[in-house]
């Protein structure tokens, strides 16, 4: 059931004409909603969501990002939670800081990444993660499309040429 693309944006315009109608749409559905980003993504979302902002959970994401660990443990008590509350669906957007890694972590959190597919690959969730290619080089920018099924963008969405099967990236060497 899980649906998980990745957003590869360079200006604001590009973030928000992708992100605002994902999470718009979850609002009017009434599923269960989750922004996980920036402060300065969070402030352009509010500004851009207008009262729909209310139904949308917005948190920055050094408190989801220390470890893959404990954003895979933080997103799966969302799920859990709003699933047990009685949402059909979950959306969420996530945006883990990766400009700030050393570059030894890189490949563990590229892992987390393709590791997600696995983990939520039966539950009722969609999963957009963007990421800032203004700040992020192309090692970082190959990992997600490798590591995401498919991708979204100005042309709509597209399946990922470079994605790798979860098993093989969670368990290479």
């Amino acid at each position: 059931m899980l649906v998980h693309r990745a957003l590869l944006y360079s200006t604001e315009s590009e973030f928000l004409d992708v992100c605002v109608p994902f999470l718009t749409q979850g609002v009017e559905r009434g599923e269960a909603v989750l922004a996980v980003t920036t402060e300065a993504n969070l402030a352009l979302l509010r500004g851009r969501l207008g009262e729909a902002a209310h139904a949308v959970e917005l948190a920055e994401r050094d408190g989801w990002y220390r470890t893959p660990m404990t954003a895979v443990q933080q997103y799966r008590e969302f799920l859990t939670r709003e699933l047990d509350s009685g949402a059909s669906w979950v959306r969420i957007l996530g945006e883990p800081p990766w400009s700030a890694r050393a570059k030894r972590e890189l490949p563990l959190w590229a892992r987390y990444e393709s590791m997600l597919n696995l983990v939520f690959a039966a539950e009722p969730v969609s999963v957009l993660c963007p990421y800032d290619k203004r700040e992020l080089g192309d090692e970082i920018q190959g990992q997600a499309t490798a590591t995401h099924p498919e991708t979204i963008g100005p042309n709509g969405t597209l399946a990922s040429p470079d994605y790798v099967d979860p098993l093989e990236l969670v368990l290479e060497p």
